[in-house]
């Protein structure tokens, strides 16, 4: 079945996304290397994927992802994350679950438990 493009499931690939980010972030590995796995997850969004209203955030919160220059074969994301605080991981950290639990109240209401 194609996803509409517009209507109540319309973000229901940004859901998935959000769900599998989030879900990542509960894993056993350092609070930094959960936190990549879970970018990988975002990076399949496009602006569009996401609802309206979040998207420009959600553009500059990826876009600080990619600031540091990689070494040999490790990618922008597992360069980056390194250079971050605690703080920063652990807001980003919080910006995913929350975005995770906007997009589930505001699109799950629709979905019957499955989307």
């Amino acid at each position: 079945m194609t996803e509409p493009k517009d209507g109540p499931y319309r973000y229901g690939y940004a859901w998935e996304k959000f769900f599998q980010a989030n879900d990542t972030l509960c894993g056993r590995s350092s609070q930094e290397k959960r936190l990549e796995y879970a970018i990988q997850y975002l990076l399949r969004l496009r602006s569009d994927d996401v609802p309206e209203e979040m998207r420009d955030e959600f553009i500059e919160f990826m876009d600080q992802f990619t600031k540091v220059e990689p070494v040999g074969s490790e990618g922008t994301i597992a360069a980056t994350i390194p250079t971050m605080d605690e703080m920063q991981v652990r807001k980003c950290v919080e910006k995913i679950n929350g975005w995770y639990s906007d997009i589930s109240r505001q699109y799950g209401q629709y979905s019957d438990g499955q989307f």
